[in-house]
């Protein structure tokens, strides 16, 4: 299994994956891409600042 980090903003999710430890990979997808990826894995964790969604930790098997 693998942690998967997908960045959706590309300040603050540097914070995000430093918070997360870097236990996975960073990617950059569209938001099109993003919610097709939150419906085929488990997403473990969405990573917010300023009430955004900045980051989303899946799990990929």
């Amino acid at each position: 299994m693998k942690e998967i980090i997908w960045k959706v903003n590309d300040e603050e999710a540097k914070d995000a994956q430093l918070e997360l430890g870097k236990r996975g990979f960073l990617l950059e997808l569209s938001s099109a891409t993003i919610l097709s990826v939150i419906m085929k894995l488990q997403v473990q964790q969405f990573i917010t600042s300023k009430d955004k969604v900045v980051a989303i930790v899946a799990s990929s098997y």
